[in-house]
């Protein structure tokens, strides 16, 4: 498979409505968003120079939600990139005729869940593997 065929592979929709389901009281929704992009691009760099760009990137995140028959809401995900390239440098530069980039594999970038209770109370939380940085959220819904 190609970068090209790649990259619209990626934007195919898959129906996550199809692959909901119910356990124990429990209905549960997975979400998968996915995204990319790809090409191979020409740079020039002079006059009869140019250095051609082979590229692939994807980023998405998948997760799930779910509901109880009680009112209870709640959630968790994980987003991540995934980035592949090389360049291929004319003769002329004197460098390394191919240069490659990317990432070893998909990097995780985010960590987050949530949960909703039928009182209002509300807590969710975030974490970035890469920083070691969380966020922590927590609020009350008050009806007048």
């Amino acid at each position: 498979m190609n970068i090209n065929e790649f990259s619209d592979s990626l934007k195919e929709k898959i129906d996550v409505a199809a692959l909901k389901f119910n356990i124990g009281g429990v209905s549960v929704e997975p979400k998968i968003n996915i995204r990319g992009s790809g090409g191979i691009y020409d740079i020039p760099v002079g006059d009869d120079a140019k250095i051609i760009r082979e590229h692939i990137d994807a980023s998405g995140k998948l997760g799930f939600d779910a509901s109880t028959e009680g009112g209870y809401n709640f959630g968790a995900g994980v987003s991540g990139d995934y980035v592949r390239g090389r360049l291929d440098y004319p003769e002329e530069f004197g460098a390394l005729p191919v240069g490659k980039y990317g990432t070893s594999g998909v990097d995780i970038n985010r960590i987050d869940a949530y949960l909703n209770t039928p009182s209002g109370f509300n807590v969710g939380g975030s974490y970035d593997p890469r920083t070691e940085d969380y966020s922590v959220r927590a609020g009350l819904k008050v009806r007048f």
